[in-house]
């Protein structure tokens, strides 16, 4: 017929939504096609089954997709040369450092680094990381499978590619200023989602063709520094201080101890009475 390529616009649009909404604003495209020929929504339906059964069976990269990540925090013997040594491994093993930050602490020098390599060399690199390190105070390595989220945002990605050749087909049948702008708009909504979808699969692929590492490393200090000394008139004031709180204290403890000078005293009374009494007697 001689308006087929219009109603097959219309299967394959359908085809491309995600949403109610999309297909509310399909619909609104089908509108300015079926200006042309109304009586073919029929072959619609058949043109929509053949576009389905082709997404089916469209040529994706079904292999796996698996993001890999590693962290650890390790020990070194002189910080300042192992993030020299770790910045050097990262270009060895054809990656690089994403970030890299160095701060120092009251008891050590720290340093954290974010770095990204081929996937294929996180393990060569761990191993070299591994034997920089005086302690290995903790390791992760992690894996997330995401290889149904990248064939679907490449199907997806796909769906709407088709669908925006067809909406430029249209485009070139439109004969009215209504039928352009509204052709103009959906193409418009269609390039940004495809822009969208793309983004994503181009960072997806990133991920998974580099795995990061961030990686912590920290150098003990061989002595903590001391506050600075006191003055001369510093240490009189406190000895001053110092003192007239031991007097105060020993007051206190006089006060305590009360009873057992009380019985001291008596104690001597009676023994010099005693020793004055065998005095006289003997005399």
């Amino acid at each position: 017929m001689k308006h087929a390529a219009i109603v097959f616009v219309f299967a394959l649009a359908l085809l491309g939504c995600e949403n109610e909404a999309e297909v509310s604003t399909f619909s609104e495209v089908a509108e300015v096609a079926m200006v042309y020929d109304e009586e073919e929504i029929e072959e619609a339906d058949m043109a929509f089954s053949r576009i389905e059964g082709n997404v089916d069976k469209q040529s994706v990269d079904a292999g796996k997709k698996i993001i890999r990540t590693a962290s650890a925090n390790i020990q070194v013997e002189n910080l300042e040369k192992s993030i020299e040594s770790f910045t050097a491994l990262a270009s060895a093993f054809n990656g690089y450092v994403q970030s890299s930050n160095s701060y120092d602490s009251y008891s050590q020098l720290n340093g954290d680094l974010q770095i990204r390599v081929p996937a294929e060399n996180l393990d060569s690199l761990l191993k070299r990381v591994f034997n920089e390190a005086i302690y290995v105070q903790s390791k992760n390595i992690s894996s997330r499978d995401i290889t149904e989220e990248f064939v679907d945002t490449e199907i997806r990605l796909k769906n709407k590619k088709a669908v925006e050749q067809q909406y430029l087909e249209i485009l070139k049948s439109a004969k009215t200023i209504k039928e352009i702008l509204q052709v103009q708009n959906e193409l418009r909504v269609i390039r940004e989602e495809i822009e969208s979808k793309e983004g994503r699969l181009k960072y997806l692929r990133n991920q998974v063709s580099y795995s990061t590492l961030s990686l912590s490393a920290y150098q003990l200090k061989e002595s903590v520094a001391q506050a600075p000394g006191k003055s001369f008139m510093a240490k009189i004031r406190d000895g001053i201080i110092g003192g007239w709180k031991s007097m105060l204290a020993g007051v206190v403890a006089i006060s305590y101890l009360w009873p057992y000078l009380l019985l001291a005293a008596m104690s001597v009374l009676i023994i010099l009475r005693r020793y004055r009494k065998r005095k006289t007697v003997v005399g």
